[in-house]
C-alpha cells in the first residue's frame, strides 16, 4: 500500500484481477505494479459512468438534475 492513502476495500471482481495479472509483478516495481492496478481500477470506474451517460442520453437525458429523477422512476418498475 502507498503510505498516505486511504484504504478502500477491495472487491473480489478486483482479487481476481489481481491474481490474473500476477505474471506481470513480476516484471515491475511493486510500487509500479500498484500504481498499475490502481489506474486500472480508475479506467473501469470511468468507463462504468461513461456507459451510465450514455445510457441516460439515449432516453433523452440531457442534464444531470434529470437523471435522478429518471433513476427514481426506473427503479419504481
Amino acid at each position: 500500500p502507498i503510505p498516505g492513502t486511504p484504504k478502500r476495500k477491495i472487491t473480489k471482481e478486483e482479487k481476481e484481477q489481481r491474481v490474473r495479472l500476477r505474471a506481470l509483478c513480476q516484471f515491475m516495481a511493486h510500487r509500479e505494479f500498484e500504481d498499475f492496478f490502481e489506474n486500472m481500477h480508475k479506467e473501469r470506474a470511468l468507463r462504468a459512468k461513461v456507459r451510465e451517460l450514455q445510457r441516460y442520453r439515449r432516453n433523452g437525458i440531457t442534464r444531470l438534475e434529470e437523471s435522478a429523477e429518471y433513476e427514481a422512476a426506473r427503479h419504481k418498475r
